[in-house]
């Protein structure tokens, strides 16, 4: 498979990936992680000074999973439904058994009074195992900004 063939395997779980956060499937959105994954959130600024800090880092899959545990079960945070658009989706290298990419994303929240705001836009960048059951091996979210406007409890 190249590079181009690999794109429908990326879109797909992009869109599986988008569709199990707005609908509040964190559960399913942690199956599609591998068990060595990683999920990060890094502010652009930290990345264009070269400094390491992330936003929330996340080493492999049960790390992951307990976030969302901590999510369901201790956090309080305000009540609002996500809705993820992303585009520009390209697939950037072949490894062996995997690819990179990156993709455009922005993040709208609805509160409970109705109001809609943009909550943030940055850059998905990520490497996805391929195979049968296509996984991500890395995901991060690239934020445009550091100061995200209100509480990051859900995963971007």
């Amino acid at each position: 498979m190249n590079s181009e063939d690999a794109l429908p395997a990326v879109t797909a779980l992009l869109a599986d990936y988008c569709a199990h956060l707005d609908a509040d499937r964190l559960e399913q959105w942690v199956g599609l992680f591998a068990e060595t994954a990683s999920y990060r959130i890094v502010p652009r600024e930290n990345r264009v000074q070269g400094l390491p800090a992330a936003i929330l880092h996340l080493s492999n899959k049960r790390m992951i999973a307990d976030r969302i545990t901590v999510l369901r079960t201790a956090a309080v945070f305000n009540i609002h439904v996500d809705r993820h658009m992303v585009s520009a989706i390209r697939v950037i290298e072949r490894l062996p058994d995997s690819v990179r990419y990156e993709a455009n994303f922005c993040v709208y929240q609805s509160d409970q009074e109705g109001r809609t705001k943009l909550f943030c836009t940055g850059l998905y960048e990520g490497e996805v195992a391929l195979g049968p059951q296509p996984r991500f091996l890395q995901q991060t979210a690239l934020v445009d900004t550091f100061s995200i406007p209100a509480l990051l409890a859900v995963p971007i």
